[in-house]
């Protein structure tokens, strides 16, 4: 097998994982959101506020 005999060649032994699950990818999806909104400066969160309401209250969530 090719893995293996990369392996061998490079004298490490490779992890098998299996494909991400969608739970995984929305897990890591959401994440990579929240690291980008903490970039948003301070000044101009304010203009968020309304949208992002309005998006909870959609979802059914609390807003407050």
């Amino acid at each position: 097998m090719l893995v293996e005999q990369i392996e061998h060649q490079a004298g490490i032994k490779l992890q098998r994982i299996g494909v991400p699950q969608p739970e995984d990818v929305i897990k890591a999806s959401a994440m990579d959101i929240v690291k980008n909104l903490e970039e948003v400066h301070d000044d101009v969160l304010p203009l968020f506020v309304e949208t992002a309401r309005a998006l909870v209250a959609k979802k059914g969530g609390d807003a407050e």
